[in-house]
C-alpha cells in the first residue's frame, strides 16, 4: 500500500534535510512523534554488549583523539575524554543545546527511546553545526610567529558602545583561553582586542568595544568569562603576537596559535561538537553504555508520569533504576529531576532518599542512602547561586537551565504550572560491615 501524503512528504523532508548538510534548524511537524513509548517492548535497539566496545567517534567526531590507533579488534580511535553527562529521556533536545556553551568542556550525551525524536535531535545538532563551522578550531602547538605592532585604537568611542573588561575564569587551560577568545572575536568583529599579559605571558584579561547585542551574546559564556565595565584608559601589553585569518573569518588570534582543521582540538564555545544523541532504552541497557563511576550529572526532566498503579514499575525512576544510576555515577555526581506532577515529584524524592537504607538496601544496615538531597535555588533566584562557589554555582546554572531551557519546562511556564524540582548527590560507598 502506498505511504500517505503526509507520511510522504516527511519523509522526503528528512531525507532532502540530511543530503544537503541543512543548516536550517529541522521542524518538528516532519517528525512524527509519539507521546510514549513501551520500555518493556523488545525495540529494535543497538547497543554495545559492555561500555568498553562502544564506538563513540561518530557521535564526537571532533574529541576523537587523533594520537591513539585502532585495537586488534577494528575498533574506532577513542575519545579525547568521557562522556560525562546524560539527559535521559532528552526529548527535542532543548536542555542539551542549552548546556554545550555552558559546559564547553564536558561530553554531553542525550537518551531517547522514540525513534523519530531521536531522529529529530540528531538533524537539530547536525544543523547546529553546520552553522558554526565558520568557528575555526585550535591546535594545542603553538607555531612561533613573527610580532607585529598592534594598530592604534580609535581616538574616539564607536557609537553605542562602551568598555568592558572580561576575565577569563580559573581552572580554564592556554588552549581553551584561546578558543574562547577567538570565539570574542567572531562574535564581536573587533580588529584590536586588547589582551593584558602578565610577566611570563599569561593572560590576565582583554579589553574592548562592545555594544548591548555583543554583550548579551558574550554573557551567553558565563562559565568560563567574567565581564566587567571598564573605567580605565586602555593600556598597551608588554608583548602580542597576531596570528591572522582572512577576512570572511572576522577574527584575528592575539595568542600566536596557529589555525588548522584537526581533530586534536580545544572546540570554540558555542560549536555545539560536544553534544550528541542515541536512541536507547535507559531501562534496560544503561550500564551498557557507561562504566562504573562515569558520570557526574544525569538529568531527569518531566519524565512519563505513568499514572494508573500497575503503570507505576514503567516510571524512569524505581529502586531498580536507583541502583543503576548509582553505579554510572561518581561519588559527589548529582542527579536533577524536575516535573510538573507533584505526585511524581514525591515518588522520585521518596525512591532517591530512601535507596540504601534498611537491611539489604546496600547500605549495610540502617544508615544514611546513597543519595542525599541537595539545597537549590528558588525559582527566579538562580542567579544569585552562580555567584557563589562553584560547587553551588554549579547547581544554579543547571536548576535553571532545567527550568528554562527544556521544552516541557517551558510550557510549564506559560501555561502557569509549577515545577517539582530536587537534586541528589552520590555519597561515597559505604564500608561493608565487616570491615573495621
Amino acid at each position: 500500500m502506498a505511504p500517505s501524503s503526509k507520511r510522504r512528504k516527511r519523509e522526503e523532508y528528512r531525507k532532502t534535510h540530511k543530503d544537503s548538510a541543512n543548516t536550517e534548524l529541522p521542524k518538528k511537524k516532519f517528525y512524527r512523534q509519539r507521546a510514549h513509548a513501551n520500555p518493556f517492548s523488545d525495540h529494535q535497539l543497538t547497543y554495545p554488549a559492555s561500555p568498553a566496545q562502544m564506538d563513540w567517534s561518530s557521535y564526537y567526531p571532533s574529541f576523537v583523539d587523533p594520537n591513539a590507533k585502532n585495537n586488534s579488534e577494528g575498533q574506532s580511535k577513542p575519545l579525547r575524554k568521557p562522556v560525562t553527562i546524560a539527559d535521559i529521556g532528552c526529548g527535542f533536545g532543548g536542555l542539551l543545546v542549552a548546556l554545550s556553551p555552558l559546559l564547553p568542556e564536558e561530553l554531553i550525551l542525550g537518551l531517547e527511546i522514540r525513534t523519530q525524536v531521536t531522529e529529530y535531535v540528531q538533524d537539530r545538532i547536525s544543523a547546529l553545526r553546520s552553522q558554526h563551522t565558520s568557528s575555526p578550531t585550535l591546535s594545542t602547538q603553538r607555531t612561533p610567529k613573527k610580532p607585529v605592532p598592534i594598530p592604534p585604537l580609535a581616538t574616539s568611542e564607536p557609537n553605542n558602545t562602551k568598555d568592558y573588561v572580561i576575565y577569563p575564569k580559573d581552572g580554564h587551560n592556554e588552549p581553551q583561553l584561546a578558543a574562547t577568545e577567538a570565539y570574542i572575536h567572531r562574535i564581536t568583529n573587533v580588529d584590536n582586542i586588547m589582551p593584558y599579559r602578565d610577566v611570563e605571558n599569561a593572560l590576565l584579561q582583554w579589553s574592548m568595544h562592545l555594544t548591548e547585542a555583543q554583550l548579551e551574546e558574550l554573557r551567553r559564556l558565563d562559565g568560563i568569562i567574567e565581564i566587567q565595565e571598564n573605567v580605565q584608559a586602555w593600556k598597551p601589553c608588554r608583548h602580542l603576537e597576531i596570528a591572522s585569518m582572512p577576512p570572511s573569518t572576522h577574527l584575528e588570534l592575539i595568542t600566536g596559535v596557529e589555525i588548522v582543521d584537526s581533530s586534536n582540538m580545544a572546540l570554540v564555545p558555542g560549536s555545539y561538537q560536544n553534544i550528541s544523541v542515541l536512541r536507547a532504552n535507559t531501562m534496560k541497557f544503561l550500564p551498557n553504555f557507561f562504566t562504573r563511576g562515569q558520570l557526574s550529572t544525569i538529568f531527569l526532566c518531566f519524565p512519563d508520569p505513568h499514572f494508573k498503579a500497575r503503570k507505576h514499575k514503567a516510571r524512569i525512576v524505581s529502586s531498580t533504576l536507583c541502583a543503576e544510576y548509582a553505579y554510572v555515577m561518581k561519588p559527589g555526581g548529582c542527579v536533577y529531576t524536575i516535573t510538573d506532577v507533584e505526585e511524581l515529584g514525591e515518588w522520585m524524592r521518596e525512591r532517591f532518599e530512601t535507596f540504601g537504607k534498611g537491611e539489604g538496601g546496600g547500605g549495610g544496615g540502617g544508615g544514611a542512602g546513597l543519595f542525599e538531597r541537595v539545597e537549590i535555588p528558588e525559582e527566579g533566584k538562580e542567579g544569585v547561586w552562580e555567584t557563589r562557589d562553584a560547587e553551588e554555582g554549579r547547581v544554579g546554572r543547571l536548576v535553571r537551565c532545567i527550568r528554562e531551557e527544556t521544552e516541557e519546562g517551558k510550557k510549564v511556564t506559560r501555561n502557569g504550572g509549577t515545577k517539582f524540582v530536587s537534586v541528589w548527590r552520590r555519597r561515597e560507598d559505604p564500608a561493608w560491615p565487616d570491615e573495621d
